[in-house]
């Protein structure tokens, strides 16, 4: 309408989080600045972001338009305006270039995940959980400082530097660690000292991790029963991995050694980190077993003086 210079984007009040519906006005306004109440032509919302405007197109009454927006992402937003009828064509030379900007905060905590980005690991390394705090759209929330304790199932793990976590800017990461190979499942409690019950939220996400055998670090001769001339004897050799778990991966030979006579030593196949060797000595006396490396193999970093 005659009279109108620029049409004007409100301030909007900062503070709403995702998921509330906020009012938006376009003011047209004259060249002193007051709104020009004859103005009745249309305008276009537009919006950046994942934020939606209802309606999109609207007129103006009395110099006045107003509509809405909602977002359910935490993002800042950009508002700007467009003709779609003509009624503020360039050639009319009213300004609607005006924008405005909004940020949508996160929602309250509704839901506090966990997760895993390797789940699988030797047990001479440590496995990395994360903790996030998220509301009810799946954002982070930024504002969650709060204490939890992650807990992990049977005895064989720990959560390295112990169980009780902080939250910091509504995300965390711990190591968990186990000496023995296993699977656990590791959940979240709520710190039983923060100052109120954290009502309403749920902390029921869980994550499995699965710890194989480490490395070997040395084999093992496991002791025979005695026996007479008439038998022989079944020796058990195992490939043992820094706690002295059997290393299930391992499949090499190695090489069985017996004084005093005895028969059937040599080169042993180790399948599945464990291996056997049938050993028979005519004669009474006392046989010493030990273990030596294969030349072709690089056993450096092994133990192999088991007797």
């Amino acid at each position: 309408a005659t009279g109108t210079t620029h049409l004007a984007i409100q301030p909007i009040n900062p503070g709403a989080a995702v998921g509330t519906t906020i009012s938006v006005t376009i003011l047209a306004l004259k060249s002193d600045g007051t709104p020009n109440s004859l103005e009745a032509g249309k305008i276009q919302v537009l919006t950046t972001g994942s934020a939606t405007i209802t309606p999109a197109d609207v007129v103006f009454s009395g110099g006045v338009a107003s509509t809405s927006v909602k977002d359910f992402v935490a993002e800042t937003i950009t508002l700007s305006l467009k003709d779609v009828d003509g009624s503020f064509a360039s050639s009319t030379s009213v300004n609607i270039t005006s924008t405005q900007k909004y940020t949508f905060l996160p929602g309250a905590t509704a839901v506090v995940l966990l997760s895993a980005g390797i789940s699988t690991s030797a047990v001479d390394y440590t496995l990395t959980v994360n903790i996030e705090a998220q509301d009810a759209y799946t954002n982070v929330v930024s504002s969650e400082n709060r204490k939890l304790d992650l807990l992990v199932s049977g005895s064989a793990a720990s959560v390295v530097g112990g169980a009780r976590t902080t939250l910091v800017s509504g995300q965390a990461s711990r190591l968990v660690s186990s000496h023995q190979p296993v699977t656990i499942t590791v959940s979240l409690d709520d710190y039983v000292g923060n100052p109120q019950p954290w009502t309403g939220v749920n902390l029921s996400s869980t994550v499995s991790l699965t710890f194989s055998p480490g490395q070997t670090r040395s084999y093992q001769i496991l002791q025979p029963a005695d026996n007479t001339v008439d038998n022989t004897i079944t020796v058990t050799i195992q490939a043992l991995d820094q706690y002295s778990n059997i290393n299930t991966n391992e499949f090499r030979q190695i090489s069985l050694v017996a004084t005093g006579g005895a028969t059937g030593a040599g080169y042993v196949f180790i399948s599945s980190g464990q291996g056997q060797k049938v050993i028979a000595n005519q004669h009474p006396g006392t046989v010493t077993l030990s273990l030596a490396d294969i030349a072709s193999l690089n056993l450096t970093a092994v133990n192999i003086d088991s007797t």
